[in-house]
Order: structure tokens, then sequence, then C-alpha cells
């Protein structure tokens, strides 16, 4: 996989102004997809995109993502989940 279709939960954070936490919280919620390399978590790009998109409202690519996002990051961007 190419360096650039993954991001480590830091670059994912900052991504979107969050805590690490927020995301491996989502990761081990089962909201973000997430896999361990070496023992770091690491996110498909295109998963991380559906992901946020489904919280947006918008309709995600992978149907397997689930609708919901970390509370912290509904609250830190005033988001309303998709239902």
């Amino acid at each position: 996989m190419n360096k650039k279709n993954r991001l480590t939960v830091q670059e994912a954070a900052g991504e979107l102004d969050c805590s690490d936490q927020a995301i491996r919280s989502a990761i081990a919620n089962g909201q973000l997809p997430g896999y361990k390399v070496v023992g770091k978590w690491m996110i498909k790009r295109d998963e991380f995109e559906d992901w946020f998109d489904r919280c947006l409202g918008r309709p995600a690519q992978d149907p397997r993502l689930m609708k919901n996002i970390h509370p912290k990051v509904q609250e830190r961007f005033n988001l309303k989940v998709a239902k």
C-alpha cells in the first residue's frame, strides 16, 4: 500500500484538529476502520474519508462503515450525524 493511501492516528487527528485519543477511541469502538502494523494503528485514507463523509451526512462509499463518529469529534465540528 502506498504511504499516501494510509494515515497514522496522529495524521488523522491532525486532519480533524482533534486528539489522537479521539481517533483511537473511534477505532476501538468500531466507528473508524483501522489496522495495526508493527504495533501502530493505520487507517486507509479512503475509509477515513468515507467515515468522515458519513459523519457529515453524505453517503459513504463503503456501506460497512458505521454512521457514528466519536462524540468529541462531533462536538469539535458541531456535526449532525447521519442516521
